[in-house]
């Protein structure tokens, strides 16, 4: 019988490929499997082109569902009946598959190798935006270094990643600049007055040179780490859902038009949102959530879940899916298709380092069971 004799069967087939066997014992081994039907498939084996069509073919195949839908039309006492023998068989398979991957083979794991390589890899943004002069001129925000000296007397430097500006003190009208933060950008931009702002993907602020008056205001559209610089007038960020309005603290805004919800943060200090629907007092681990209509809410929240981009990876805790995409289709500049609405309100909770690949993401939320997907060029797709 098969199983009496396996180590001998499998030394023989192995023999076999590197053609070590004579005649007679070809012809042993043949008596050894008992049907010539288990002979014929391992003749396959020597094709290094059959194993690596067969290898590409298996790796999209999910083994739980094929193992459900094998057993149910296999059914009843046929079963282990049948999976006793096949079971033989396949345990000769994944012992010569394994040897002919470790010889001669070496060609077939290149070229499965490069598969995975050619599978899009979704890198991450990195610092790239532009710079909207007051006269109307646009300045791209790249390289490693860069000077610009607006009109009005303005000095603005880039370097090391950061965009500053330090203004004459013979600037006596208020001049505004214009940063744009495109998708797979990120910025981080310190104001005449010592205000540093670290700008996210798909973001754009309007401010001016140099702040004058009894107020210090800036325009948001998108998203925003604010470190505001202590100082006598307050600084007011406008925003199209509502204002907030601080001295000297630190907060997270994120105001997207194309969003639901807009969301203030807050880190330390206080702040106040104001809209139509009244004021709401923020303290430290609490936030402002606004909705299309204007309603306002207030709720205590876990700061690191929405600032953690501006330290450098993503915290999900319990999160949708279609909010946790949202936020990396702007980062990763993809667009992603979800196969049944369904998809969108899947759960997860776990941290991806900003970055890093999308792919390593996708591959971890696969591994859930919940999700699978697919990468078409630039084009994410999710399906159950």
């Amino acid at each position: 019988m098969i199983q009496d004799n396996f180590a001998e069967i499998v030394e023989g087939l192995k023999r076999m490929l590197q053609n070590d066997l004579g005649e007679k014992e070809v012809e042993r081994l043949k008596e050894r499997l008992g049907e010539k039907k288990f002979y014929d498939l391992i003749l396959h084996f020597g094709n290094e082109k059959y194993i690596e069509d067969k290898l590409k073919e298996y790796a999209t195949y999910s083994a739980a569902h094929a193992y459900k839908c094998f057993k149910k039309k296999i059914g009843g006492k046929n079963f282990k009946k049948w999976i006793y023998w096949s079971g033989v068989a396949a345990a000769c398979f994944v012992v010569l598959v394994g040897w002919l991957w470790h010889m001669e083979n070496e060609q077939v794991q290149n070229e499965i190798a490069r598969a995975r390589t050619d599978m899009s890899l979704l890198v991450p943004g990195g610092q790239k935006a532009q710079l909207k002069l007051a006269n109307g001129t646009m300045v791209e925000v790249v390289g490693d270094s860069m000077a610009i000296q607006e009109n009005s007397g303005a000095q603005i430097q880039y370097a090391d990643g950061k965009l500053s500006y330090r203004s004459q003190e013979n600037v006596r009208q208020l001049i505004y600049n214009e940063l744009i933060v495109p998708m797979a950008g990120e910025c981080y931009l310190v104001l005449d007055d010592g205000t540093q702002v670290w700008m996210n993907s798909d973001s754009k602020l309007k401010y001016p040179v140099k702040f004058l008056g009894t107020e210090r205001e800036v325009f948001l559209e998108g998203e925003a780490y604010f470190k505001v610089a202590r100082g006598n007038s307050p600084f007011i960020v406008n925003t199209c859902r509502g204002n907030i309005r601080v001295l000297g603290t630190t907060f997270d805004i994120k105001a997207y038009r194309d969003e639901e919800e807009m969301l203030t943060t807050l880190v330390s200090g206080k702040v106040q949102f104001i809209n139509s629907s009244g004021t709401i007092e923020l303290l430290p681990g609490e936030q402002a959530v606004v909705m299309n209509g204007g309603c306002v809410e207030k709720r205590q929240v876990e700061v690191e879940e929405y600032i953690g981009w501006r330290e450098g990876v993503y915290v999900f805790r319990e999160q949708r899916l279609e909010t946790i995409m949202t936020d990396l289709a702007r980062w990763y500049n993809v667009s992603v298709f979800y196969q049944h609405p369904d998809i969108k309100e899947v759960r997860f909770t776990g941290n991806l380092r900003r970055y890093e690949t999308i792919n390593t993401f996708m591959e971890i939320l696969s591994r859930t069971g919940d999700v699978k997907y697919n990468i078409n060029g630039n084009t994410i797709i999710l399906y159950q």
